[in-house]
Order: structure tokens, then sequence, then C-alpha cells
């Protein structure tokens, strides 16, 4: 169970983080293409 609650927190960190570049332009878009 602990397991699966950190996964699902560093998911929602990688959402957030992700989201922050995609705002700066072209760092987004290229990481969105290599996820």
């Amino acid at each position: 169970n602990t397991e699966q609650q950190v996964r699902g927190v560093l998911n929602l960190i990688d959402l957030a983080g992700s989201e922050r570049l995609s705002k700066s332009g072209s760092t987004g878009e290229r990481l969105k293409e290599t996820q």
C-alpha cells in the first residue's frame, strides 16, 4: 500500500513539474515527446 502511495505522490510531482516546464514553451513540448 505504501509503495502505491509513493508512486502516486511521485506521479503528482512529475505532473506538476511537466506543467511548469510546458509553460516555459519548447522545453515542455520536448518533455512530452520523450514521455
